[in-house]
């Protein structure tokens, strides 16, 4: 269940100076701020994991900083007044955000946000974030219909989605549309370089950052997720698909599906899908399309490599539709094996 956050948020890792390619988006939204033309109901809107959450919450700290706007030469907050430290922290009196993270937000949840603004403000003005808005149900968008079409003086609500066309035409026909801009491709791949290394280790070479950031679809949310669960181990699991398809020394294919299966725990589905992506990507490079910018395994290209995908790619049909059919419990080692192993097969 959705509920309106202010002590929850406490626990919750706000990285306002951090944000991946944000920069242009946060200049514009600093320069309404500046020059008082910012809307008073503010949407915004993008790809999941772009960042628009904490860019929400970047908002509202702008909105309140203490720090004059002499200072703010970067279109930031200062993250260090009293007000920033309090929104931080989730204190802050003015400030509520009501987080959809369930499967929705219902009218009670809604009727205790509405009641925010309804509540005397010493400073004389008023900030909510609603987080995943296109959750709200039906009647909890009916309920704030009111507030949103005679928001209070100095009031500011900001929601965000990734599906602006889950909205009713009655919320979104009240809120500025401010579509977050993706971040280019370059920005993500140096950002995540630095961060999975910190994680990682220096060991990683950047093919294998790229080849991570492409799986996350160069979303810096969903590769800073991986890394704040503590999956290093299975992004690692990873690179070990690319060692079974990929290196010509046999025992060491049986070791690396061994380390997957009994130290990785990596599952049977993940090791397939992982091995179709992998599989992609080399078709991909042979072909010269979307070339990694730095390959470090030339096997990749020799003949007899090429010449093989074809028995890698019966041995995941066959494991795939074993796996369907769940005619046998499949052995993740034992399919790994056999894919790593499959490009020994005679023609």
């Amino acid at each position: 269940m959705a509920a309106v956050k202010k002590q929850a948020a406490k626990t919750m890792k706000w990285n306002l100076e951090g944000l991946v390619g944000l920069e242009k988006n946060q200049e514009q939204l600093n320069h309404l701020i500046t020059s008082g033309r910012l809307h008073p109901i503010m949407l915004l809107e993008g790809r999941q994991g772009l960042g628009k959450r904490h860019l929400a919450v970047w908002l509202a700290a702008r909105f309140f900083c203490d720090v004059k706007d002499a200072q703010f030469s970067k279109a930031a907050p200062c993250l260090k007044c009293g007000s920033c430290k309090e929104i931080l922290a989730g204190t802050h009196a003015d400030v509520t955000i009501l987080d959809g993270e369930g499967q929705s937000i219902k009218t009670a949840e809604a009727a205790v946000f509405q009641e925010h603004f309804n509540v005397l403000s010493s400073s004389g003005k008023r900030v909510g974030i609603i987080m995943n808005a296109d959750r709200l149900t039906i009647e909890a968008s009916n309920r704030l219909l009111k507030t949103l079409e005679e928001p209070p003086e100095q009031a500011r609500i900001i929601l965000t989605t990734s599906r602006p066309l889950a909205l009713p035409r009655t919320i979104l026909g009240r809120c500025l549309r401010w579509r977050v801009a993706l971040p280019t491709r370059e920005t993500v791949l140096t950002w995540a370089d630095r961060i999975i290394k910190e994680k990682l280790g220096q060991d990683v070479g950047l093919s294998d950052v790229e080849r991570i950031v492409k799986r996350s679809g160069y979303s810096p949310g969903k590769i800073q997720s991986k890394l704040d669960q503590s999956d290093a181990l299975d992004l690692m699991g990873q690179l070990d698909v690319r060692e079974l398809l990929t290196n010509n020394d046999l025992g060491t294919v049986i070791k690396v599906a061994s380390d997957m299966a009994r130290n990785r725990k990596v599952k049977v589905s993940e090791i397939l899908d992982d091995a179709e992506l992998e599989l992609c990507s080399l078709y991909r490079e042979k072909l010269g399309v979307g070339r990694l910018a730095d390959v470090s395994t030339s096997d990749l290209y020799n003949n007899q490599c090429w010449s093989s995908r074809r028995h890698l790619r019966q041995a995941l049909s066959l494991a795939r539709r074993q796996a369907i059919q769940n005619k046998t419990a499949l052995n993740s080692q034992l399919v790994a094996e056999s894919i790593g192993l499959s490009r020994w097969k005679e023609s």
